[in-house]
This record gives C-alpha cells, structure tokens and sequence, in this order.
C-alpha cells in the first residue's frame, strides 16, 4: 500500500493503517472476510390499519387514538 498522504499521522491512526493493510493482505492469501457475517438492528414502525381521528374544539385540533408501536427487526446479511 504505497500511498502519499498529505498529513502527519498520528501513531493511533498509523497503527490503524498498519492493522489494516496487514488486515487486508492476509486476506489476498485466505479470504476469511468473506466469512465474517455482520448484522444490523433497526427499529421499523409498520401499521397499515385506518387510524381513527377526532376533532377537538373550534380551532380544529384533532388526536389520534390506536396509534402504532413500533416493532424490532434483525436484519442478517
């Protein structure tokens, strides 16, 4: 990894740069980062029922009543 870079590196990230090529050239001998698997936690709201409304006073303000909670998913990739 022959690269000029235009800054000074510290030594946190020249050793994150030194991990990380080493990191990268083991894996042109063994592949072993196509084995890693990663997974991912995201919070989706889905509802698809009619929420019910009502109108409060002249001005027009209304509340929702049943409103939905949201539901986890784990995505794996």
């Amino acid at each position: 990894m022959d690269k000029w870079v235009p800054r000074e590196l510290n030594e946190n990230k020249k050793k994150l740069f030194e991990t990380s090529s080493t990191i990268l050239l083991l894996n042109q001998n063994d592949p072993f980062l196509n084995r890693i698997v990663t997974c991912d936690e995201k919070w989706i709201l889905y509802n698809n029922q009619r929420l019910s409304a009502q109108w409060l006073d002249q001005r027009r303000l209304w509340i929702l009543f049943d409103a939905p909670q949201p539901v986890c998913s784990t995505t794996t990739f």
